[in-house]
């Protein structure tokens, strides 16, 4: 059995897109709007507001203020797969804590350049410590 061929005489329909305005129309130049998005796509850059973060944001900014205005610890897991926004929630959640009158020292700590879990301990006792640390895997704030 043969595919069929395609008839010669059929011309393949116009696709449905958007209309494009070249960028001289739209009083842009090319470095311009091309400076603009390679730094919107930046991995550091974070935007103004995490969209569809919201209920999230919500959630680790309420436990965060209650611990610290009760003075008290506490412990709060954040899973997920790589890239969907947990890092840089908990980051926009410190931003807007920080402009709070709360007396704490935040500490990052980047469990993927950990070889062992053990070595989280090892991590803290030097912090405590005063103990410098590499800056790779220990972030102090």
């Amino acid at each position: 059995m043969r595919t069929p061929q395609r008839s010669k005489h059929l011309k393949p329909a116009p696709l449905d897109t958007p209309c494009v305005i070249p960028l001289r129309e739209a009083g842009q130049t090319k470095e311009t709007s091309f400076s603009i998005a390679r730094s919107r796509l930046h991995v550091s850059a974070v935007p103004e507001s995490l969209p569809c973060r919201e209920d999230q944001f919500a959630d680790i900014y309420y436990f965060l203020e209650s611990k610290l205005e009760e003075k008290t610890g506490g412990c709060m897991y954040i899973s997920g797969v790589p890239g969907t926004g947990k890092t840089a929630t908990v980051r926009d959640v410190l931003k807007h804590i920080n402009d709070g009158d709360y007396d704490y020292q935040m500490i990052e700590i980047n469990g993927m350049k950990l070889s062992d879990p053990k070595q989280l301990y090892h991590l803290f006792t030097g912090i405590l410590k005063g103990r410098r640390l590499r800056q790779t895997t220990v972030t102090c704030y």
